[in-house]
């Protein structure tokens, strides 16, 4: 305790007699000095005049009166926790220089100005709370590595903003290393560009439910990150805010974000990373195109408030096991659940009008035409069903067997294609139209009976279904159009029935082990590459008027194949183009094989699957894996083993 003339003294030596005093734990200007205080038992030397606290100690309380914290006032002191009160506007160079047990700092609403390393070597500052917006809000340079690092440290671990921060800027807390929890009040309305960019640790972070807008590389390389909530007023999220995040989980309240169509990108290439699930809050009103094409995630909910489901919006998540569509749900876009190999249940919400799950089927069905749009593993059709709609089954890879009731009269494109488990199909009489590829890349299918209700296999219908052994082609069909069994490699022969009029480009190409082939009389063109290097040592060609030809039909089979001509047309294929090329044609005989196919009767219809069982005899409605037992129509039982 001093007199006045003894402290000015004292006060006129150096600040280092000052920044010695560690221990220093009371301080008290005698009443009646009129330049300095120790109002309110503050243990601080104040000048009274600008109410600027000069010199404080480990006993210091800063009085509410105080408006700025001088130069170097608690230099070295002892603290472990300072509040800084809303009327302080400035703190001044190195203030809290090596306060080295500092721990905690608030820093009150008033304050617009920090001094240089004011905070410089508080090696134990872990947490500081920041209740003014200017200080946050400020333009930082990432480029110079400027940022809020800079007054604070990069030893902080959390920053919490106060509610009257409405805004994080650029670079504000840019390169902090050791930044683990962020909080903001739902008061920040925006965050800049770059502003938590190289965060390396930081994993806790809320986004304040109002904030609308986030600047680019906002997160860039913020690695510890693994879950993050996207607010409901955000409109836009540019494409590199999260670039180099590692999110495994991302909650969207954003009607905004899920329901924009997509091109090029999806939601998931906007998070930079493998989302293992996607939250939609009940904000969600529509889905997007394209909107989670592509995603890797297992769980992403449809919310009950959904109309709509864009183009693509799920298209390739070959990560989701489950799809339930609610009962709001009026519109589904072409390929919405397009190539997603291994989902296992599909549901629609009850009270839905527009499509339905009928009898459990595992399988979306559009109500109004009872045409399966998407089917799974587990689906099994309903014999209300009078199609399969294009790419219904497509890349379904956990598909092994299916029952195509007698309903059914159309298979579309795409429907089975890539169903590279599905060992066994039926096709009932009701058929008439197979779609384009429809079974293409079905690998381990062996055998295939087309129905006599067929009359075209359509382009690629069997395309590169490398496990076909034996087909059977009946005499409805009039036609087999391009690439029909392109690839077929285990294919040994093909007798094709009377009334086809035309085989279609590379319908037989690459059919390596086809080594004989039945030709009708029927036949009228035969299209580019038809048998191009196919394994072919025999063809009977029952066409006695030559049949128009494509270019290079027999490509790298002429060398082995001997042709077989009706008598009366050997002089003409011998002279023909391509034809000519054959080292040996000679005459058809009797007991040459001839087309026969399937008889132009109607054939008996093929048995359907009425019952499934388990091996405990519970009645279920599709075929599960291990060994079933099926009872068929024609009352006979079967087991199957499903893999």
């Amino acid at each position: 305790s001093w007199g006045k003339s003894e402290f000015l003294s004292r006060m006129e030596k150096s600040c280092e007699l000052w920044f010695k005093c560690t221990g220093l734990t009371t301080i008290v200007i005698e009443e009646g000095n009129t330049v300095y205080d120790s109002r309110e038992n503050s243990n601080a030397i104040i000048e009274t005049a600008d109410n600027t606290l000069l010199l404080g100690c480990k006993g210091t309380t800063i009085p509410n009166s105080v408006t700025t914290i001088g130069s170097m006032s608690f230099s070295g002191v002892e603290l472990t926790s300072i509040l800084i009160p809303n009327n302080v506007t400035s703190i001044g160079e190195k203030a809290f220089y090596e306060c080295l047990g500092l721990a905690s700092v608030t820093i009150g609403s008033g304050v617009t100005t920090i001094g240089k390393q004011a905070f410089e070597n508080c090696s134990n500052l872990k947490r500081v709370e920041i209740n003014n917006n200017a200080i946050v809000s400020k333009k930082y340079d990432w480029e110079r590595s400027s940022s809020i690092k800079d007054i604070f440290g990069i030893q902080v671990e959390e920053y919490v903003l106060g509610e009257d921060v409405t805004s994080i800027g650029n670079s504000a807390f840019y390169d902090c290393p050791s930044l683990t929890s962020f909080y903001m009040s739902d008061n920040v309305t925006s965050i800049g560009e770059n502003a938590f960019r190289e965060c390396w640790r930081l994993s806790s972070f809320r986004i304040s439910a109002n904030v609308t807008s986030i600047g680019d590389f906002a997160f860039k390389m913020c690695y510890g990150l693994t879950s993050i909530t996207i607010p409901s007023g955000m409109t836009e999220i540019e494409h590199w805010t999260f670039d180099g995040c590692a999110f495994k989980k991302v909650e969207i309240n954003s009607n905004a974000i899920v329901s924009k169509d997509y091109e090029w990108n999806s939601l998931e290439s906007l998070f930079w990373s493998a989302v293992e699930e996607f939250v939609l809050g009940e904000e969600i009103t529509s889905i997007g195109k394209n909107a989670f094409k592509g995603s890797y995630a297992i769980s992403i909910n449809i919310p009950q408030n959904v109309t709509s489901i864009g183009e693509a919006a799920f298209a390739g998540c070959c990560g989701l096991p489950s799809i339930h569509i609610p009962a709001n749900v009026t519109s589904i876009g072409a390929n919405a659940f397009y190539n997603c190999p291994n989902l296992t249940s599909i549901q629609v919400g009850n009270g839905n009008t527009a499509y339905d799950s009928r009898e459990n089927c595992n399988a979306l069905i559009e109500t109004a035409t009872n045409t399966i749009l998407w089917g799974c593993q587990n689906t099994f059709i309903p014999n209300t069903v009078t199609a399969v709609g294009d790419n219904a089954f497509y890349m379904c890879s956990g598909l092994t067997f299916l029952d195509i009731p007698n309903s059914v009269t159309a298979i579309g494109e795409n429907a089975f294609a890539g169903c590279n488990g599905l060992t066994a199909v039926s096709i009932p009489n009701s058929v008439t139209t197979i779609g384009k590829y429809a079974f293409s890349h079905c690998e381990q299918l062996t055998g295939i009976t087309i129905p006599n209700s067929v009359t075209t296999i359509d382009e690629g219908a069997f395309f590169f279904c490398t496990g076909l052994t034996s087909i059977t082609i009946p005499n409805s069909v009039t036609s087999i159009n391009d690439r029909a069994f392109n690839g077929c490699i285990n294919l040994t022969s093909i007798s094709i029935p009377n009334g086809v009029t035309s085989i279609g480009k590379n319908a037989f190409v690459d059919c390596s082990k086809l080594a004989t082939v039945v030709i009708p009389n029927s036949i009228t063109t035969i299209g580019d590459n038809a048998f191009m290097r196919s394994g072919l040592t025999d063809m009977y060609c029952y066409a006695e008027q030559l049949p128009e030809i494509g270019s290079s039909i027999f490509q790298d089979t002429y060398h082995k194949t001997t042709l077989h001509v009706p008598a009366g047309s050997v002089d003409a294929y011998s002279n023909a183009e391509q034809w000519k090329e054959f080292p040996n044609i000679i005459t058809l005989t009797d007991n040459d094989p001839a087309p026969t196919g399937i008889t132009t009767q109607p054939t008996a219809q093929q048995p359907t699957i009425t019952e499934c069982y388990d091996l405990s005899g519970r009645h279920t409605n599709l075929s599960q894996q291990g060994l079933n037992i099926l009872k068929m129509s024609d009352g006979t039982t079967k087991k199957v083993f499903v893999k």
